[in-house]
């Protein structure tokens, strides 16, 4: 739940904070948390129902989507430190560039490189955050459709930057491009050196 600094408690967040016992309410109305940029507050569900909900500010921003989507990438970042596998967010007012900007963050802040990990034990392993959903009506479809095409960009893209060179060659990057090019009905040339030495 992303909060503007000293956001009150917003009534959409009703039926959740009933199901919490009020404790978002409360939570808010003691300053608890106060919606600072990237303050997180971690509020413990219930046995059945909403296990846990993270409190994300947004400060007083000048530029809301922008701290929408910092907001995405901190929320995930948390996700992954529990280890829930997945995550909602929510904020209000949200258009679908909004929708868009979260979704992007949230991508950001859950990605890692783990190819050349080692794994640690099975029993202090947590689940890497691996499905991400924007609470909201179907209006907001369009953001999240631009935001799954950005966010499989920026996967690609950070994944050949953190490759090791021995491990991301020239070939990788046309083995990629050739993927890339097969999915979406695209074209590639390939120079090698005699071709570019000829032109």
């Amino acid at each position: 739940v992303a909060l503007t600094a000293d956001e009150g408690m917003p009534s959409a967040l009703g039926e959740l904070d009933a199901r919490l016992g009020g404790t978002i309410a409360r939570t808010l109305a003691r300053r608890d948390f106060r919606g600072a940029r990237d303050e997180t507050l971690h509020l413990a569900g219930l046995e059945a129902g909403v296990e846990r909900v993270i409190l994300v500010g947004l400060g007083k921003p000048a530029d809301r989507h922008v701290a929408l989507r910092r907001a995405g990438a901190v929320a995930a970042r948390a996700a992954t430190r529990l280890g829930t596998g997945a995550l909602a967010f929510w904020a209000s007012d949200l258009d679908a560039r909004g929708a868009e900007h979260a979704a992007v963050g949230m991508g950001l802040g859950a990605w890692s490189y783990d190819d050349l990990r080692a794994k640690p034990p099975e029993a202090e392993r947590r689940a890497q955050v691996s499905r991400v959903a924007v609470v909201g009506d179907a209006s907001l479809q369009p953001g999240l459709d631009a935001a799954e095409a950005i966010n499989a960009g920026y996967t690609t893209a950070r994944r050949l930057a953190m490759m090791p060179g021995n491990v991301c060659t020239p070939d990788t990057f046309v083995e990629v491009a050739n993927d890339m090019a097969a999915r979406h009905g695209l074209r590639v040339t390939v120079l090698g050196r005699a071709e570019m030495e000829a032109e």
